[in-house]
C-alpha cells in the first residue's frame, strides 16, 4: 500500500475527482477478501466513499490528524469536548450521533 500523502495522486490530471477516486478505490482489494471494492449503486458515491474512508481510517478525525503531525489544539472531540474524536466516537458515541441514530430508528 502507498504511503499518504497530501497530494492527489490518482488520475491523469492529478486533481481531485470523485470519478478517479472510485475507479481507484474500485481498483483496490480489501485485505480480508480478494474481491474488489463493492459500492452499493443506491446511495451517492460520495457515502460510498466516506464508508470506505470511515472502514480504513481515513477520515480526518483528530486523532488520524494528530498522528499525520497536525498542529492541532486537542484531538477531543469539537462537537461534545467530553472524549477524543475517533472515527468510533464520531459515527457511534458521541451524543450528538446518539440523537441521530435514535431518529433514524424512530423513522
Amino acid at each position: 500500500m502507498e504511503e499518504d500523502s497530501w497530494e492527489f495522486t490518482v488520475g491523469a490530471t492529478r486533481k481531485f475527482s470523485v470519478k478517479d477516486m472510485r475507479s481507484h478505490i474500485t481498483s483496490l482489494s480489501h485485505p480480508w477478501t480478494s474481491q474488489p471494492t463493492r459500492w452499493n449503486n443506491s446511495i451517492p458515491s460520495k457515502v460510498n466513499i466516506n464508508t470506505w474512508r470511515a472502514m480504513n481510517s481515513r477520515l480526518p478525525a483528530r486523532t488520524n490528524l494528530y498522528l499525520k503531525s497536525m498542529d492541532l489544539d486537542s484531538v477531543r472531540c469539537v462537537v461534545c469536548d467530553e472524549e477524543i474524536e475517533t472515527e468510533e466516537h464520531v459515527f457511534v458515541h458521541c451524543k450528538i450521533a446518539i440523537d441521530i441514530w435514535k431518529d433514524i430508528f424512530k423513522w
